[in-house]
């Protein structure tokens, strides 16, 4: 038996960030403005990621409902995070509905169409 190891994997180009997140370009209605990305070399995916993006009202409509996040009232503050992820307690904060088992936060202005997403698997 052997293990498979890759490399650390880090990435600041946002739309390389992005690709790497979503597997695909960003379309039409996304522009990513900061993004910062972090794999580890294990076999299984391991990652975390922040990522500021503008989009459209109809776009973030469908993210919220495609990825099954709730809205949650409490939140600790990010450590290590860039100096660019700055979302305001103006901002909606939602999580992934199973949040027991994630520590991933989606930060929503739903007036200017931003969002400030930190994801984590590992």
């Amino acid at each position: 038996m052997f293990f498979l190891r890759g490399q650390v994997i880090q990435k600041t180009a946002p739309i390389e960030v992005y690709r790497y997140w979503s597997e695909e370009n960003p379309p039409k209605e996304v522009e990513v403005i900061y993004a910062k990305y972090w794999k580890s070399p294990h076999f299984a995916l391991e990652y975390i990621m922040y990522i500021e993006l503008k989009t459209t009202k109809e776009w973030r409509k469908e993210f919220i409902k495609q990825n099954l996040l709730i809205p949650k009232n409490k939140d600790e503050e990010l450590s290590d995070k860039p100096n660019w992820f700055k979302p305001t307690n103006k901002l909606q904060l939602y999580v992934l509905n199973d949040s027991l088992k994630s520590n991933s936060k989606y930060y929503i202005d739903t007036i200017n169409n931003h969002i400030f997403i930190y994801e984590e698997q590992l």
